[in-house]
């Protein structure tokens, strides 16, 4: 049976010892890029997502929103959102990605590391 080892004559210095400081910030990085992407995507419709329109009091620029074919795709990101708050899945995507992805990175155990969760949970 092998077991991991701790082996104080490894090499910190090397190219892999980089490799393994810097994996999980571009990971993070990549994790970002999506819902920075979705919002690009969101935002250049916007118009079309927040109907501005003050006399209707029935809601038939929303329901035509829901049904605009040009805005189907991205449906699964502002369908339980009214029209200001659009943008809102994307945010909540953002603080989740980095709530999980930046916590485990922050040093130590205790009050540092709670108090870096409890930022990113608001």
């Amino acid at each position: 049976t092998e077991y991991l080892v701790f082996e104080p004559s490894s090499p910190c210095h090397g190219q892999s010892h980089l490799t393994s400081i810097f994996s999980p910030v571009l990971f993070i990085m990549l994790c970002l890029f999506i819902p920075f992407h979705w919002y690009r995507e969101l935002h250049k419709v916007e118009g079309l997502l927040n109907p501005r329109i003050a006399a209707d009091k029935d809601g038939a620029a929303m329901k035509a929103r829901d049904k605009d074919v040009r805005l189907a795709h991205h449906r699964f990101l502002w369908q339980g959102y009214s029209g200001p708050f659009w943008y809102f899945d994307v945010v909540d995507i953002s603080r989740r990605t980095l709530l999980i992805g930046i916590l485990p990175l922050v040093g130590g155990r205790g009050l540092p590391r709670a108090a870096a969760g409890l930022l990113l949970s608001f």
